[in-house]
């Protein structure tokens, strides 16, 4: 820590203290899901605006966006899987955070729960999680305009039954969800960020954990969907904007036993 600068390592400090204040305040976290999840970071061309009024924030062009995989076991509407498509690092009021430009659902309940209960845009897609990949041990997500395949799979399942009663304490930590835009934020206020603009997003307090976490190889493609389409006019060009200016940082941090915990609504 001695190459820090005094600044930094204050701000380090504040960073510490309000996520223990976050801990020991206690919330009633009405909704729980159970499984596994990986994000894949990728740096990707800043946006010129996002959702409902809150601001990109990138430097000399470039935010940090990437991919997000869900598969939950358990839910209030049953297993399904998820997949977020990251756009943008966002601030509003004061927080620091990462946008989702659009989250897609493998269940048609999934989605009408989200939005009926958080006002949460989900888009019902076909999505397929398959354990096995013939060609290397990273986890490849590929995606067509209307479908997501993600293979090797079986990457995320390192968690043995017996290791969720063992001794060692879960891994854990507190967010800030805006659902309606797909957003998670930083539990700290930075006045330099606008502290005192219009408070017109919900929070919510997401408790995540987790029995352990890994780094694993991580590729990200393209599938060719014209056969899928009959007007030519129109193929790929969601993909082709996925792929412009992206550049993977290949690899994915992946959380087995992962439990997500939501709370009521909050001011936000």
């Amino acid at each position: 820590l001695r190459f820090l600068s005094k600044d930094v390592y204050v701000l380090l400090l504040l960073v510490r203290f309000v996520t223990l204040v976050h801990a020991l305040t206690k919330f009633d976290y009405t909704w729980k899901f159970r499984g596994r999840f990986i994000f894949a970071p990728a740096l990707v061309s800043s946006v010129k605006e996002a959702e409902k009024s809150v601001n990109p924030f990138s430097l000399f062009g470039w935010t940090l966006g990437g991919w997000v995989a869900l598969e939950y076991d358990e839910s209030p509407v049953g297993p399904y899987y998820e997949v977020v498509e990251m756009a943008s690092l966002v601030n509003k009021r004061g927080y620091l955070g990462q946008w989702g430009k659009k989250l897609h659902v493998s269940s048609k309940k999934a989605a009408e729960a989200c939005q009926d209960i958080w006002n949460l845009p989900a888009i019902f897609t076909n999505i397929s999680f398959s354990e096995n990949h013939d060609t290397n041990d990273a986890i490849q997500l590929s995606s067509t305009t209307s479908s997501f395949q993600i293979s090797n799979w079986k990457e995320t399942r390192f968690v043995r039954p017996s290791s969720s009663t063992s001794l060692f304490p879960r891994l854990s930590t507190r967010v800030l969800w805006t659902p309606e835009i797909k957003a998670l934020w930083i539990p700290l206020q930075l006045p330099i960020l606008g502290k005192n603009e219009v408070a017109d997003l919900s929070l919510h307090q997401l408790r995540i954990s987790a029995a352990a976490l890994r780094l694993v190889r991580f590729q990200y493609s393209v599938l060719d969907d014209r056969l899928l389409h009959k007007d030519s006019s129109m193929i790929g060009e969601e993909n082709k904007e996925r792929t412009n200016n992206y550049f993977s940082l290949g690899y994915a941090l992946v959380a087995d036993d992962l439990l997500i915990e939501i709370a009521d609504n909050q001011n936000g």
